[in-house]
Parts: C-alpha cells; structure tokens; sequence
C-alpha cells in the first residue's frame, strides 16, 4: 500500500510537469531553428552541399543557375559549376527548362554590386551601360598638378596599376579630392606610414567603373563617418569590406588633403571591370607574372586618355613624369604615347 503524503506526490507530479513542459519548448526550438535554416531559397549554400566548383563548359543547359557571393553557379546533377558572365546571358537565352535564381529584381532599390571571383568581375544585376564615349571627371584641379603618376608601371619595386597627381609647388598639402561619377564606397583602409594617416578608398559605379585612391590625409566629414566603422589605423594597408556599401553622388568631397609634408601626391586608379586589358590578354608572359594581381591589374585602364576636356592633353602631354626613384619617363603598360 503506498503511503506517500498526498503533497509529496503533488510535489513530483509538478516536477514531472515541469520537465515535460521544459523539453517541448527546447525541441520546439530546435525544429524551429532547422526550419529556418533549411527553408531559406534566397541563401545558394541551402541549394546543395558544399563541393568543389569546376568549370562550366559552353553551350550546356544546367539543371539551374544561381547568384551568390562568388558570382554567378550553375548545377548539373548537384555538382557546382562556375558560370562566366558569357555563359549566363546564353544559358538565359537558349535554356527555357534552367531554373533561374539569379534573375534580378527589377524592383530593387540596392545598388548594383561587383564581385571578383578570381577570373572576372561579376555583377550582382543586369548592370546599366557605361556611358559612352567613357569620360572621367578630374578628381582634383589640373592647374595645380606638376607632375603625373602613369598607370601599369613599377614605382621602386612595387607594380602599381594605379597612376597619380603630384603637387610639388604646394607649400603644403591642402587638395581637394572629388568623386568622378557616381559610385558605391564598397571597401576602404586608414593605416600609418611614416607615422601619419594615410587612407585608401575604393569606389564602383553600377555599369562597371571601379576608382582607387590612395594617400589621401584629411577626409571629408561624410567619408569618415564611414572609416570610423572599420578598425582603427595600422601600419597594414590591408583594406577592409563595408557592408553595406555607401552611396556617393559625382562631385562629392572625399579629401581636403592629401600626402606627406615633403610628397605631396594622390593615387588615382581607374579599372573597368566589364573586361580585361588588352596587356593581359594578349601578353602570355605579363599575365603570368601579374596574375596575383588581376584583381586590379588587368582591368587597369589608361585613364589619362578619358579625362575631360583639356584635362587629357595637359595630364599625358603636357605635364612631365612624376617617377619614382628618379624616374622621369613616361612608361606604361596601359598608356600609349
């Protein structure tokens, strides 16, 4: 006969209760979270397994197509190929039966993004056309250059894609640095060298023009509110992501400053990411020893050529070489002359 009190048998069936109650909420979680994770169709990692991509080859319809981060995928059988840009617009023409899930939103107020994925610049939209004939607004005042920086050249023993302003008849560093065109700020760095801050920004437009500029010393208000999210300066110039980019309008202030107190320059790269350079298409050895720098490298552009106005003939024929190390020629893997 059992002689348990009554109340201690409340006591552990309330207990038991508890428990139960305690294990249905976590479990309820728990398929909850899975849900989540599992159900998601815009996230590609969802689609398929990881697994090494391989190249796509031409003129094959895949079972489906996807944007992500790393560009543009394809699948065939669960198995990840890699899709050029090519690729994709002919997949979309001539393969009715590919799921597409890389078609973007016509009604998207996001800005068009690039991404590199090693080999090429792929967009995050149908990107708008470039203006043509391509013209670049100068970023600084030309009556106040004395020299330029070509773009494609070793300076010492650094390559550099980009070229740049000098103004050595500045008693001191005040230049203020404008946007070309219209463009996202989508990765940037402030680091230290020779105990000064330097910062380094780069912009895309939405058809496809990237700009680089480098050495600039006193920003604008609006650009460092954005560099005072990233981390502090360091002797590292390694650059930084911003997400999300920032939008900036043509003619926008990015610096009222720029250089050192005894080298007062800026850099200034032009990159059109729609397709390669004529060097690193058509130099097998060139390509080869730069291919660690194709990000940049081999859609550099001379964009001496594409400056406005009168800009053109004083920045490439008029202005000497700022070389570096004594450098006083006019060499360029991008300009001809």
């Amino acid at each position: 006969m059992d002689v348990t009190p009554p109340e201690v048998k409340t006591k552990k069936l309330s207990k038991a209760i508890i428990f139960i109650v305690i294990f249905l909420l976590i479990l309820a979680l728990v398929i909850f979270i899975f849900i989540i994770k599992y159900s998601s169709n815009d996230n590609p990692e969802n689609f398929y397994p990881e697994e090494e991509s391989k190249i796509l080859e031409d003129n094959i319809c895949p079972d489906e197509i996807v944007f992500s981060e790393e560009g543009v995928i394809a699948y065939i059988n669960n198995q990840r190929y890699e899709v050029s840009s090519g690729q994709k617009d002919w997949i979309e023409e001539n393969c009715p039966n590919t799921v597409n899930k890389s078609k973007p939103n016509n009604n998207s107020t996001e800005p068009v993004t690039w991404t590199f994925n090693g080999k090429e610049w792929i967009s995050s939209e149908d990107a708008p056309d470039c203006a043509e004939p391509l013209e670049i607004s100068t970023p600084v005042d030309m009556s106040l250059v004395s020299g330029m920086l070509y773009p494609g050249q070793y300076r010492g023993t650094d390559y550099k894609p980009h070229g740049g302003f000098a103004f050595d008849n500045q008693s001191n560093n005040s230049v203020i640095v404008t946007l070309p065109d219209d463009a996202i700020l989508w990765r940037a760095v402030g680091y230290i060298e020779d105990e000064r801050f330097q910062y380094l920004l780069d912009f895309i437009t939405p058809c496809g023009i990237a700009y680089r500029f480098d050495h600039l010393l006193t920003l604008s208000p609006e650009v460092q509110s954005v560099m005072d999210t990233l981390p502090a300066p360091t002797e590292s110039s390694m650059t930084h992501f911003i997400n999300p980019p920032v939008e900036f309008k043509k003619g926008d202030i990015l610096a009222t400053e720029v250089g050192h107190p005894n080298n007062v320059a800026v850099d200034f790269g032009v990159y059109d990411l729609r397709e390669r350079n004529e060097i690193s298409l058509n130099d097998v050895e060139w390509a080869e020893l730069h291919n660690d720098e194709s990000e940049y490298a081999f859609f550099g552009i001379c964009w001496l050529d594409y400056l406005e106005g009168n800009d053109k003939v004083v920045a490439k024929e008029e202005l000497k070489a700022r070389g570096a190390y004594g450098n006083e020629k006019r060499i360029s893997d991008y300009c001809k002359w």
